[in-house]
């Protein structure tokens, strides 16, 4: 259900990127809070003697930071890629006086360890990620969860699988990773190739020697 991990994929969001956009978005401080949440690599792994996961015993370690007013209305942002990760400014989304805004790393991106790993690491585990991360962090319902570009994909598979979970539902620059799309952002003949051939020059060698 989800293509393998594109790690690339930042030079070409670099090269399409909104530059506006931070000047749009709203301030984003330190965050409240941050943790690591361990998960399960496999349906069989084993948890470590704590009850926890970690990369030595076949889980993953999700990182997440926490955001905005600490009893505001639970909101979740969920990063592009695959393989992007999360940047701070993407907090900014939401307003700070109104929502708890939680990012996270998906697995095997950003601060998520084990960084760039593609076990395990397809679509359904990710929901149960953000289910895991929804329980520990004492969340019974997000008031939004807002997705971008793979992101959108994620968050419609989410609010399809626990509905009861999701008040709404903010999808932005939607890419649902059909061939066109996926060809359109990275084929010879694409967007990116056409708005910036020589950053897609780069992209293209670097694929090439991965």
């Amino acid at each position: 259900l989800r293509p393998r991990l594109w790690h690339p994929f930042r030079a070409v969001a670099s090269l399409l990127a909104d530059r506006s956009l931070s000047r749009n978005l709203y301030a984003v401080g330190q965050p409240l809070s941050t943790g690591v949440l361990p998960v399960p690599g496999t349906n069989d792994a084993h948890p470590a003697a704590n009850g926890g996961y970690t990369a030595a015993n076949g889980g993953y370690e999700i990182y997440w930071e926490e955001h905005g007013k600490r009893d505001g209305a639970p909101a979740l942002f969920l990063h592009g890629g695959p393989g992007a990760g999360c940047s701070r400014r993407h907090a900014g989304f939401f307003d700070p006086d109104h929502y708890r805004v939680i990012l996270h790393d998906q697995r095997g991106c950003g601060k998520s360890g084990p960084r760039g790993s593609t076990i395990a690491n397809e679509t359904p585990f990710l929901i149960a990620d953000i289910e895991a991360l929804r329980a520990h962090l004492g969340i019974e319902k997000w008031s939004c969860v807002l997705g971008g570009s793979w992101g959108t994909t994620l968050a419609l598979e989410y609010a399809q699988a626990h509905p009861e979970r999701v008040s709404s539902l903010v999808l932005r620059a939607v890419c649902l990773m059909r061939s066109s799309e996926v060809s359109w952002l990275f084929g010879k003949e694409g967007g990116a190739a056409r708005l910036n051939p020589a950053g897609w020059r780069s992209f293209a060698q670097l694929e090439e020697g991965t």
